[in-house]
């Protein structure tokens, strides 16, 4: 993975290339672009006759914490650029003036004009008035953006008390396009190092940006928990998993996220040898970085909202309820092997595509669990829609049966979202 860590790398701290009014050193095998722009800006005055800046940075009430990291960086340049401190301020507690640097999607139209300017993962650098206006449509290209600003004009700045701003535009490659074909440890990408589960993605093969993929969400039982970023996928809980990318009809047709729970932590806080269990109102703290880590790449991959998939074994299992009982609607289809969810809410879950599988000798997790959810989800109108297949003789342990079951893997990949 170190071809991951070098790009992820260059594109974080991406200096980019030359533009019509300044010299910017180019950056052998940056994977970001920069092309010149007509000239918008002039001598902005940044220092006054007092010694001090009538400008503020202004930034979105709503700015992640890794932008808020890149302006305070930017902020401690401007210092040693001008010997004089300048504020960060957010745009819903502030009163507009005419001094300002715009950072992201503020509620200043001069923002939202050079948003709605940008074409997909890219960013500018623009000057509207005595206002510069570094703009992007994603975090990651906003960082970068803010690094080229600070590059070109604050670690070296000849102007003295003015800043000569011309106008810069730029494009990211697509996060998805810099992983590699095959299973890729995710611990070393910088845009979401701020998650700190561990979790693995696997590309397709002979992958094609143009297509919509189906994705899954694969969560892993108990005995995989870790920091190792790779029994969840090479144990025998993780069979489903090396059956699919085996496969030739979906080696190249599917992507895969998988997670790793930490040790000591649950996808679902509850006891498992109860069985079914209470919702609670807030996710457990693996899971809501589990769902972060979906939601990120569900921005960035070409995917089919229509074909989203669940597969959990055990805890997993328990995850995978947690979830479609949270968000009924996201998810075509699910197997859920051992593991049970709240019996209480089977009238919302009816209508989903649901294949539950549990060894009726489960002295782990009850095997009655799923057996009262599969009779209430019948109970409520579902039809062929949901399945059990109880395996007879069978304790906890099937996962390895289940993940070798190429007819559950053919059916779950066949449904779409009701």
């Amino acid at each position: 993975m170190k071809k991951l860590f070098l790009v992820t790398l260059i594109l974080a701290t991406a200096f980019l290339v030359s533009c019509n009014a300044t010299e910017v050193p180019e950056i052998s095998g940056t994977q970001a672009t920069e092309t010149a722009a007509p000239s918008d800006g002039g001598a902005l005055q940044m220092v006054n006759e007092n010694g001090k800046t009538d400008y503020s940075i202004i930034i979105s009430e709503n700015a992640g914490s890794r932008v808020r990291t890149a302006v305070g960086n930017m902020r401690s340049y401007f210092v040693n650029a001008f010997g004089t401190q300048i504020f960060m301020k957010e745009d819903a507690n502030t009163e507009e003036k005419a001094t300002e640097i715009l950072i992201g999607q503020t509620n200043r139209p001069e923002s939202a004009a050079a948003l709605a300017a940008l074409e997909k993962n890219s960013y500018s650098i623009t000057v509207n008035g005595s206002k510069i206006v570094i703009a992007a449509t994603s975090d990651e290209g906003l960082e970068s953006a803010i690094e080229l600003f600070v590059n070109i004009y604050l670690k070296n700045n000849p102007e003295g008390q003015l800043l000569n701003v011309s106008s810069h535009t730029g494009s990211l490659p697509d996060c998805f396009d810099m992983l590699e074909a095959g299973w890729n440890d995710m611990r070393g990408f910088s845009y979401t190092d701020h998650i700190d589960i561990n979790y693995r993605i696997y590309k397709p093969k002979d992958y094609d940006s143009a297509k919509k993929y189906p994705v899954l969400l694969f969560l892993h039982g108990n005995g995989s928990r870790g920091d190792d970023n790779e029994s969840h996928i090479n144990s025998t809980g993780g069979t489903v998993v090396r059956t699919i990318t085996s496969m030739p009809k979906y080696s190249s047709e599917v992507i895969i996220i998988a997670p790793q729970c930490q040790k000591g932590e649950q996808w679902v806080d509850t006891n498992p040898t109860k069985g079914a269990y209470t919702l609670k109102s807030k996710p457990s703290q693996c899971m809501s970085e589990a769902i972060a880590v979906l939601d990120f790449w569900l921005e960035h991959i070409p995917h089919d909202e229509n074909r989203l998939y669940l597969w959990g074994n055990s805890m997993g299992a328990f995850g995978c309820w947690d979830l479609m009982c949270r968000y009924p609607e996201r998810f075509a289809g699910a197997v859920c092997v051992c593991g049970c969810g709240d019996l209480s809410y089977a009238p919302k879950l009816a209508g989903l595509n649901i294949w539950i599988n549990h060894g009726d000798s489960d002295t782990t997790v009850p095997y009655k669990g799923n057996l009262d959810m599969y009779d209430l989800l019948k109970a409520n109108g579902a039809g062929d829609n949901v399945r059990f297949t109880t395996l007879k003789g069978k304790d906890h342990d099937i996962t390895g049966i289940t993940g070798k079951d190429t007819a559950l893997i053919d059916w779950l990949f066949s449904r779409t979202r009701p």
